[in-house]
């Protein structure tokens, strides 16, 4: 007869008391942690003007301060959750991003500090965060409305060879152009993915104008002579409904940041409009980065005198220098501060070589 041996196996369990005045519990000694891991989260990039979330991972009993470095905001924890904070950041609407960092200290229910840090990117706030058009040779910064709360993103360009997005994982996508003398269309699109998994695509179309670089110094010394004028469009309806073309000389200056215009409506306000001119002030045209884009912010202009009464005129406008076509376009209202009214003119000539 055959034995079988059959091996036993025997399972003991083994149970650890959770009790702490039991005698078998072992406790952390919390005094011999000197140090803690934690991290930040939030968007790369955010933008002035606006409210951003950041976080860390909850630790319990541990509290949070939120800070930045390199900006100015402030932040105000979550009433339910401390361990979120929302940063407001200062507004501002031109010029270019600034680079900070976002710091969150926490403080341990044993007593241990410790600090952690998140780098960021603040950009200028824009009213357009999907522009119909743009100049090639800017930046334009990109943002879809009406975010859901813990979505991710997706974003990608096609059809212009001079155009390149970055921060493409972010709310926020930066959309960089190099200068080019023809026209492009791009097309940018975006995907966001909410918490629950749901993807939207969204698409939109950017025209990228042709820009080619001039410099402003060139225009130092031009003259240019015909002045257009339509008195149309006096706001009061007073004026009369008349216009045409004027020989209006005005003589134009660069001094190394503005033009600077002198002349404007010297020889229409005198020999066409019939007043004295008493004082006349050189205008201030500013140009932006690219010497592209002019604005003549409101300044007073000139002081007249009509039949022995005083009048005070202001000059406000915008203008172009197209370096790929080789022109020049001022276009400016001249307001009666005493009458109410404006008179739009327009002045166009060729860039000198």
């Amino acid at each position: 007869m055959k034995k079988y041996i059959f091996p036993l196996i025997v399972l003991v369990t083994v149970f650890t008391s959770c009790d702490p005045d039991d005698p078998g519990f072992e406790s952390v000694d919390f005094a011999s942690i000197d140090s803690v891991y934690n991290v930040v989260s939030g968007e790369t990039t955010v933008v002035a003007g606006t409210n951003f979330n950041f976080s860390v991972k909850n630790r319990q009993g541990s509290s949070y301060e939120f800070f930045i470095t390199g900006y100015n905001a402030t932040f105000v924890n979550d009433n339910t959750y401390p361990f979120i904070g929302t940063g407001t950041f200062e507004y501002f609407d031109s010029g270019d991003p600034v680079n900070a960092t976002v710091e969150v200290r926490e403080t341990t229910s044993w007593g241990i500090n410790e600090t952690f840090t998140y780098d960021i990117v603040v950009v200028p706030y824009s009213n357009d965060f999907s522009p119909e058009e743009m100049y090639s040779g800017t930046t334009q910064y990109l943002r879809l409305d009406n975010l859901f709360g813990g979505s991710s993103y997706n974003w990608s360009i096609s059809g212009a060879d001079n155009a390149m997005l970055s921060s493409t994982d972010s709310t926020v996508a930066v959309l960089t152009t190099t200068a080019k003398a023809t026209d492009d269309v791009a097309t940018v699109t975006v995907v966001e993915t909410t918490a629950t998994g749901d993807a939207t695509e969204y698409s939109f179309e950017i025209n990228i104008l042709a820009y080619c670089a001039y410099g402003l110094e060139a225009i130092d010394g031009t003259v240019f002579g015909t002045t257009e004028y339509d008195l149309s469009y006096g706001s009061q309806g007073s004026v009369g409904n008349f216009g045409g073309d004027y020989s209006s000389i005005a003589s134009f200056d660069f001094d190394g940041t503005s033009i600077i215009a002198n002349d404007l409506n010297v020889n229409w306000m005198v020999d066409f409009w019939g007043e004295t001119i008493d004082v006349q002030n050189p205008v201030t045209i500013k140009a932006d980065e690219l010497g592209l884009i002019l604005t003549i912010d409101e300044q007073v202009y000139m002081n007249t005198t009509y039949n022995d009464a005083p009048y005070t005129y202001t000059i406000d406008g915008s203008g172009l220098v197209d370096g790929c076509l080789g022109t020049f376009i001022l276009e400016w209202n001249l307001c009666s501060v005493e009458d109410g009214y404006c008179l739009p003119f327009r002045m166009e000539g060729e860039l000198p070589n």
